[in-house]
């Protein structure tokens, strides 16, 4: 308002500046995207291109962790009366104080819910020996024991046999290449500083998402039982968006994929496939 009084001598009201805004120069409030200042565009778009020459998107897994906390599960907004704060209780105790770190990773169908493994922090007095943080040693032992089993041979054009990873120092112990390597599939090093060109993190965010509108559905029911219907709610439409957003746009062809599903949804009509074989 005082700089457009300072150039037209005139004062505006908020809702004729906001009107404004909105209606001619189309600008909403968003939630801001952070992008570190680190990033290199020439390494960018060298990972962009390297995603490009994989043809089937289905060879694609996308590899990373996620801490996950109790906030988490726990909704933060709820309605009331104005005035009147809005209070929820909770007894914080068992599984409601649990930390963990998601080791997750995703392909063309969402996530791979065999390789994902939850790791929970270490408490006082706790006799899980696979709790604590994840360091390289740990981040090895995932994966031999839960992701090699589900990699596929690059060399065949086999499903999940594209893994990419970012550039995290866990990650780059050449003893977790060899383990990968081992199975057939190769791997690809996500640009340094760049989360946005990995579809994972839009999945973990989903999985969070869905953590918290659930978790009173699951109340009494053992924790892992909400876990797997979140890692079941991101979909394979989710990752063909995911694939196709803004950041990836063009990185990954998935065209081929859209037209097998209309091709199978014609077939589904007339009634020549069935939509739920046995």
């Amino acid at each position: 308002r005082a700089k457009l009084h300072g150039v037209f001598n005139k004062w505006y009201s908020v809702s004729s500046i906001q009107r404004c805004i909105v209606r001619d120069l189309h600008y909403t409030v968003k939630l801001l995207s952070m992008k570190a200042v680190q990033a290199d565009d020439m390494e960018r778009e060298t990972y962009r291109r390297a995603l490009g020459t994989v043809k089937d998107p289905r060879m694609f897994v996308f590899l990373d962790e996620s801490s996950v906390s109790k906030d988490d599960t726990s909704r933060r907004r709820g309605r009331g009366r104005k005035g009147k704060p809005v209070m929820r209780y909770a007894v914080f105790t068992g599984d409601n104080q649990a930390t963990y770190t998601l080791l997750g990773a995703v392909d063309i169908n969402g996530f791979v819910t065999d390789a994902c493994e939850p790791i929970w922090r270490r408490t006082g007095g706790s006799n899980n020996t696979q709790a604590g943080t994840i360091d390289t040693e740990r981040f090895l032992q995932w994966v031999r024991e839960y992701l090699g089993p589900t990699l596929g041979n690059f060399q065949q054009e086999e499903p999940r046999s594209v893994v990419v990873l970012d550039n995290a120092p866990i990650h780059k112990d050449p003893r977790v290449v060899a383990a990968i390597e081992a199975t057939g599939a190769i791997v690809i090093w996500c640009a340094r500083y760049s989360p946005d060109l990995n579809p994972i993190e839009m999945c973990f965010h989903q999985y969070k998402a869905y953590l918290r509108r659930y978790a009173a559905s699951f109340v009494g029911m053992p924790w892992y039982l909400l876990h797997h219907y979140a890692l079941k709610m991101v979909t394979r439409d989710n990752m063909l968006n995911y694939y196709s957003g803004d950041a990836m746009e063009g990185c990954i062809d998935i065209s081929s994929v859209r037209r097998k599903r209309r091709i199978g949804k014609v077939l589904i009509a007339a009634g020549i496939i069935d939509a739920n074989p046995s």
